[in-house]
């Protein structure tokens, strides 16, 4: 996991990726990098980034925080 990848703590929500290799993207609000290494791959995300990364093919929203 990248440092730019938050792991806990509050205003954090989880993601998942569905995709068939990797996935890196970067939140449009936070600036933060998120990086899914594998399908199947969970990863928290600054809740201010969700709205836009609810939009990317092959993530989706598992829960809030």
């Amino acid at each position: 996991m990248s440092p730019e990848t938050p792991t806990t703590g509050p205003g954090l929500t989880q993601f998942e990726y569905a995709g068939a290799t990797a996935l890196t993207t970067q939140g449009p609000v936070s600036g933060r990098l998120y990086r899914f290494a594998r399908p199947g791959a969970r990863v928290a995300v600054d809740r201010r980034d969700a709205r836009a990364l609810a939009m990317v093919p092959n993530l989706r929203l598992v829960r809030s925080a």
